[in-house]
Order: structure tokens, then C-alpha cells, then sequence
């Protein structure tokens, strides 16, 4: 069984790398490492609007803070004023995903606002990328339920493990010697 989650976890490490280095320069981090929310670049456009623009403002500080129970309720509350803000929905699908570990609906909801973010802004990094850590959080509770099955999942964790490491071959394919000389 551990020989089978050793390459999991290295397709993991590789996607994690490929992550890092794509997006490391967009990010900010406080003086303790942890992550600060990721603004969009010019700030977001709330057409004017005070409240929504605070709402949005402490719903970034209580993500900064790492209170994202409290930045679900701000931006849950921005998003009821002013539907359809791309990073509203964005940050609303961020903190619903830092709330939602473990909780299928919750990350449904994260996913479906991501997507409807991006058909607002389709040039939006932020969304794609946190949409993208989604995935890979969805992907590992998958495999958690898989394992969970004993014999009767290992048949389909063999498959996903499987196209886990084709997927992180094509990426290491795709970033050529970027991934290269950090290659676990």
C-alpha cells in the first residue's frame, strides 16, 4: 500500500512545485509566512458602493487573519448587495473552500462561484488558481474515501493513482526545466 502512494504523493509534490513557482510572485505572505488573500491586481470594482467595498475589506482581513468562518459571513454578505462581482464570488469561493474541508456541499458551492467568477472575468488568475486548489482538495478526499473501501476500492485507487502520475508527467513535460531541477 505505501509503495502505491509514493508516486500519489509525488505527482502531488510535482503539482505543488509547478504551483509554487507559477504563482509565488503574485503572492504575499505576513511576517509569520502565513498566506495573505490575493487582491486582484488595479482592486476589485464595487461600482461605488461603501458598503459592499467594507464588507469585502474586513472579509479579506478575517482571510488574512485565518477566521475564514468570518470572511464566509462578510462576503456572503457583499455577494447578497452586489451579485455577479467577479472577486467577491471569488473570495466568497475561497473562504467557502477554507471552510468547506470535508464538506461536499460546501465545496460545491466553492466550485460553482469560482466558475461563475470566471464567466464573469475570464481572465482572472486568482480564480483559476484557487479553483485549482480545490481540485487537488477534492482529489485528496477522494483518495481518503478510496482507501477507506479497503479491497473493494483498490481497483479504482490503482486508476486514479494511476492518472494522478500521468497528469504529473504531463505537467513535468509541460514546464520543461522548471520542474526539472526540483524533481523529488
Amino acid at each position: 500500500m505505501a509503495n502505491r502512494l509514493k508516486p500519489i504523493f509525488m505527482a502531488m509534490v510535482l503539482t505543488a512545485l509547478w504551483t509554487a513557482t507559477a504563482y509565488a510572485s503574485s503572492r504575499t505572505f505576513d511576517a509569520t509566512g502565513t498566506e495573505e488573500a490575493t487582491p486582484t491586481p488595479g482592486g476589485p470594482d464595487f461600482r461605488g458602493d461603501k458598503r459592499v467595498e467594507a464588507l469585502y475589506s474586513q472579509g479579506v482581513s478575517a482571510t488574512n487573519a485565518g477566521d475564514f468562518k468570518a470572511a464566509l459571513d462578510c462576503f456572503d454578505k457583499a455577494d447578497k448587495m452586489q451579485p455577479n462581482n467577479p472577486d467577491i464570488l471569488n473570495m466568497l469561493a475561497h473562504s467557502q473552500r477554507r471552510v468547506g474541508v470535508g464538506d461536499d456541499v460546501m465545496l460545491d458551492l466553492a466550485m460553482e462561484n469560482y466558475w461563475k467568477a470566471l464567466k464573469i472575468k475570464p481572465d482572472f488568475p486568482e480564480a483559476r488558481e484557487y479553483m485549482g486548489e480545490t481540485y487537488l482538495l477534492v482529489l485528496l478526499e477522494q483518495i481518503e474515501k478510496l482507501k477507506s473501501y479497503g479491497d473493494k476500492g483498490k481497483d479504482q485507487l490503482d486508476k486514479l493513482t494511476q492518472a494522478i502520475l500521468d497528469a504529473a508527467e504531463n505537467l513535468k513535460a509541460s514546464q520543461g526545466d522548471k520542474l526539472s531541477s526540483k524533481d523529488p
